[in-house]
Order: structure tokens, then sequence, then C-alpha cells
């Protein structure tokens, strides 16, 4: 098995088992999957906190597909999936801003949280940003999104201030914003 950074230096596949569980980067071709992933995803997480009518709208402006392919074919991203023989599962990508690294679209099928699967894409881009030598991993997450929270608190992250996404309009809390630092210790 290789290791989760040599998929980011050659945008290669790497098996995780013989079950045919694999981390790779995104393609064009599985925009439709993934779409797909995050609006079974963000009802699950977010209609009890935001309502199915905005996240029905939120979705859609971050969810497109020209939003979707830009950040998948950007240079600056790493756009990973984790599928196995039926389907993309989960997502992740992270995107270079000088020595900082902002970290989205962090999903995982609801029928398969709990198992790892998230662990395992937020260790492959740990050593993407290890690689780059990223001084900094940062995010932003709804303040009512416990689960998440407790997640990447398990990463090292903290909680260093409030903010909010002017990408889409958005009338609920700020949303916190998570710094890991020293990601090359």
């Amino acid at each position: 098995m290789a290791k989760n950074h040599d998929i980011l230096n050659d945008r290669q596949e790497i098996r995780l088992n013989e079950d045919g569980l694999q981390i790779r980067y995104a393609t064009v071709k599985d925009i439709a999957d993934i779409q797909n992933l995050l609006r079974i995803t963000w009802h699950h997480t977010y209609d009890n906190i935001l309502g199915p009518e905005k996240v029905i709208a939120i979705s859609k402006l971050w969810h497109s597909h020209e939003r979707l392919e830009n950040d998948i074919t950007s240079p600056d991203c790493h756009f990973l999936v984790m599928n196995d023989k039926t389907e993309i599962f989960a997502t992740v990508y992270v995107r270079y801003q000088g020595n900082d690294v902002i970290l989205g679209r962090m999903y995982v099928h609801p029928n398969r949280q709990g198992k790892g699967y998230g662990s395992e894409l937020m260790q492959a881009i740990i050593s993407a940003v290890q690689l780059r030598h990223g001084q900094r991993i940062s995010l932003t997450v709804e303040p009512r999104n416990q689960s998440s929270i407790r997640f990447y608190e398990k990463f090292g992250f903290k909680i260093i201030g409030t903010g909010s996404c002017s990408e889409v309009p958005y009338d609920g809390d700020p949303t916190l914003i998570m710094v890991r630092e020293s990601v090359s210790e």
C-alpha cells in the first residue's frame, strides 16, 4: 500500500484495503456523484440546524457544477474523494493561499460516518500540507455542528474566532474559524 502522500504527489489512487476502498483525486467525471453525496450529507447534517430551504439554497451555490469543476481542476487545490467499487462516499479539499491552507468540503456519507473514513482523508490532507510546507490549515464550521467541531479538534484544530462566509447569503450564526498550526511538526 502506498503512503497517503504518494497520491498527493503523483495524483494517483491508493488502495486502502482488499475491499477496493481508495482515496484518489476527484475528476470532472465525478461531479454528479460528488453533488449527490453533498446533497445527502448536507440535508442530513444541516436540515435541523438551518432548515431544508436554506440547505437547498446554499447547496445550489456552493455545490454547483462550475464551482466543483473549478476546485477539482485548480492547481492550487487537492480535491480528494474516497470510494469503493460502487460509490464515492467521502470528499475533502484544500486550497493553498501562500503558506496557509484552507480546508473545505470535508464530508462523509451519513451511512459511512463513524468508521474512520474521515480520519483517513484528514491524514491524507495533512500529509499533502506537510509536503508543501504549509504553516497552518484553517477552516470554518457551523457552530451548531458539534460533531464536526469535535472531529476537527481530534486533529489539533482550535477555535480562534468567528467569521462569516461572504460567498453566499447566510443569516445564521457566524461560523467558527478553526486553525491547526505548524502542520510540518
